[in-house]
């Protein structure tokens, strides 16, 4: 959501940063919740365009017709990494959300 102030448009999380910390982020903000209607302070936090992409809910896997197990992967700076074939696409999620927590830290959306 953009606000208007001396005709020019900023956006709204932007400015409850500066209104809270008095000063403009040093980089890009991220919604923990991922809900970006929800500028709550407690809700935002500074991160780099990476950590921002990386708190995105994706279910980390596909079907693999070939081997008929679902294929669980997680991109990890910028390749594809494999983490195994899963018999039930629930566990393959759990292996994406387990590689997402160890990989992307705080940022992962799990």
């Amino acid at each position: 959501m953009d606000i208007g102030v001396n005709n020019r448009a900023y956006r709204a999380h932007r400015l409850a940063w500066l209104y809270m910390y008095g000063a403009w982020p040093s980089s890009g903000i991220d919604h923990v919740d991922r809900n970006p209607l929800n500028n709550a302070i407690s809700n935002l936090r500074e991160a780099t365009p990476a950590q921002n992409m990386a708190n995105v809910a994706a279910t980390g896997h596909t079907f693999d017709t070939a081997h008929g197990k679902f294929r669980a992967q997680i991109k990890a700076d910028g390749k594809n990494v494999y983490l195994g074939l899963f018999d039930t696409a629930e566990a393959a999620s759990a292996a994406y959300r387990e590689a997402a927590k160890r990989i992307r830290g705080k940022f992962a959306p799990y």
